[in-house]
């Protein structure tokens, strides 16, 4: 009767680990520019929403969006009004970036 030594095994063990650890910085990889895929969808999303608000002049006004980054998460806040520092908080939507 055959069966297997412990060198057999040693070695299957050995090819397994050699195996995850080329695996591991290929998946970080993949899903490091699956986030920026996603980020940069949603930037674009964002860009048409405020676009389409502001050639429909929903709100009889025009539409901004500001990119903040020093809260966590980021976020982007679509405002109404000509800029960011005089807008009316009433009609802000406050959007976060969850992938980052």
């Amino acid at each position: 009767m055959k069966g297997i030594t412990l060198l057999e095994i040693s070695v299957i063990i050995g090819v397994i680990i050699i195996l995850a650890l080329l695996a591991v910085p290929t998946y970080r990889n993949f899903t490091s520019q699956s986030d920026i895929v996603n980020i940069s969808e949603e930037i674009i999303s964002v860009l048409r929403l405020v676009q389409n608000k502001t050639l429909a002049s929903e709100g009889k006004s025009q539409w901004g969006v500001f990119f903040d980054k020093v809260t966590t998460p980021h976020q982007f806040i679509l405002f109404k009004v000509a800029n960011y520092d005089s807008l009316d908080v009433f009609f802000d939507e406050i959007l976060h970036i969850v992938s980052f």
